[in-house]
This record gives C-alpha cells, sequence and structure tokens, in this order.
C-alpha cells in the first residue's frame, strides 16, 4: 500500500466483526488492499489521519496528516495501527493509565 507522504486522505477503511482493519487505496485500479489483525474484539470505531508523537502519545494530524490509524473494540481497546511499518504502534484499554507498545 503506497500512503504518499503518509496521507490516509485517499484510503477507505473497513472495520471487520473479528477485529481485523482492511485499508484500500482509491488511486490505483485494481483497489490494492492492506490488512491488519490486531487485539481488538469486533471494531466499532476507525479514526485514520493521526500523526505519532516523540511521547508514544497522537496528535490529530488533519488533512494530508499522519499515517496512524486509530481503531477501537466495544470494550475499550485502542489499537494505532501504523499503516508506514504495517504493525501496531501502541495498544491502550480506555480507563487504563499504560499503553503497550
Amino acid at each position: 500500500l503506497d500512503v504518499c507522504g503518509g496521507s490516509c486522505e485517499d484510503l477507505v477503511f473497513a472495520g471487520c466483526g473479528d477485529g481485523s482493519l482492511l485499508a484500500a487505496d482509491t488511486r490505483t485500479r485494481g483497489g490494492v488492499v492492506q490488512a491488519y489483525r490486531g487485539a481488538l474484539d469486533s471494531v466499532a470505531t476507525i479514526t485514520p489521519g493521526l500523526a505519532p508523537r516523540d511521547d508514544m502519545s497522537v496528535d490529530s494530524a488533519g488533512a494530508g496528516g499522519g499515517c496512524l490509524v486509530a481503531a477501537s473494540d466495544r470494550f475499550g481497546v485502542v489499537d494505532l495501527w501504523d499503516l508506514r511499518q504495517q504493525r501496531s504502534h501502541a495498544r491502550y484499554q480506555l480507563g487504563l493509565s499504560t499503553a503497550t507498545p
């Protein structure tokens, strides 16, 4: 998946009942898809376009910004998917004060 400049604006995201996320690139004819399976239950929310900060937290990057996608499940687990590195950036449990790299 080619993420030009780290932007998520041309990508379409889908969350699945098994906790996986799919990203499709609308700029390609074949709709190249990248799949990611993290530690989530059924995906409840997807927030693309976040930018990582040095302290493991994230900022909203706005248009043309970041390369992280935050996805959460119904239990409050939030997984930050790094599109460039194709792996989890961090995982949080809402209500807990520690992050899991």
